[in-house]
């Protein structure tokens, strides 16, 4: 995708920041060679997200797994 195209599927709104925040946004952005704020702020939110605990196979309300007491031709020995 074109970056016309990108800019007119995704239209651009404009944030207030402090001064502090600024600078820590252009010093990520010289650090990791990005372009714009909106690159850093992305990799930072990326960067954020590979420290958050995985909730992959979480059932809160599902309670605790129980294996079923039938055979399972798919199941591997133990």
């Amino acid at each position: 995708m074109t970056k016309e195209k990108m800019s007119a599927a995704n239209p651009k709104s404009t944030i207030q920041v402090t001064l502090m925040t600024k600078m820590t946004l252009d010093q990520v952005k010289e650090m990791k060679h990005l372009e714009t704020y909106d690159e850093a702020i992305g990799f930072l939110i990326r960067e954020q997200k590979k420290t958050m605990p995985s909730s992959a196979g979480k059932f809160p309300s599902g309670g605790p797994f129980k294996r079923d007491e039938e055979e399972d031709p798919y199941r591997v020995p133990s």
